[in-house]
């Protein structure tokens, strides 16, 4: 717990914030309180001492677990009276008509001054870059690496780029350039040289299309 600030200082790049670590949520004063996933609702729900609570969802959670008490739990959250602010509209609308309630939504954001069309290269042959994220299920990993086999052995001269995989023990059945988690400027640089970007979800779409689109 005593890392747990200057973790987070880290992670969101934050300097001029007080960080503090609430172990017991019934301490929470506050006029409003924002739950950021399904792990953050139920102690949110015990902080009595607020005037207001949102639920920031960010994906449909239930989606990511199988048939079960987690399942089951992530879909209480939604009927706990938080009001929810959704990431795309998407959520708002899978919300209201599997749960009935009415939400609030921003669209996903995308940082132009990384990702834009100043250092487009036309590309010497023809390529697909796809955002490979295998750590997550619902990005459908093996349906692309299944659709790009197919397309190798169709179209053989395809150069296939990857990123966001995990390359411990990979085996693919085609060739391909393969990059793990790399920061946005790089990420960027793949898109401009590409010919086409594949990017699948099971659930809410991510911000990558946007990007690519950009």
């Amino acid at each position: 717990p005593a890392q747990v600030p200057e973790n987070f200082r880290k992670a969101f790049g934050l300097s001029k914030c007080e960080i503090r670590v609430l172990e017991d949520p019934a301490r929470i004063e506050a006029d409003v309180l924002i739950a950021t996933d399904r792990g953050t609702v139920f102690p949110a729900a015990m902080a009595e001492r607020v005037l207001r609570k949102f639920y920031f969802v960010q994906d449909y959670e239930s989606l990511f677990y199988e048939a079960g008490s987690v399942s089951v739990l992530t879909d209480y959250t939604y009927q706990l009276g938080f009001f929810p602010i959704t990431a795309g509209v998407w959520l708002k609308y899978f919300l209201k008509m599997h749960h009935d309630i009415d939400a609030e939504a921003f669209d996903l954001a995308c940082d132009h001054n990384i990702y834009n069309a100043k250092n487009k290269i036309e590309p010497n042959k023809q390529s697909v870059v796809f955002y490979a994220r295998d750590s997550t299920p619902r990005r459908c990993v093996e349906l692309g690496l299944m659709a790009l086999e197919i397309l190798k052995n169709r179209m053989p001269d395809v150069q296939v780029i990857l990123f966001g995989i995990g390359t411990r023990g990979l085996k693919l059945p085609f060739k391909a350039e393969i990059h793990g988690i790399i920061p946005p400027a790089q990420i960027a640089a793949l898109y401009s040289r590409s010919s086409v970007g594949l990017s699948l979800s099971a659930t809410t779409h991510s911000l990558i299309p946007n990007e690519m689109m950009a």
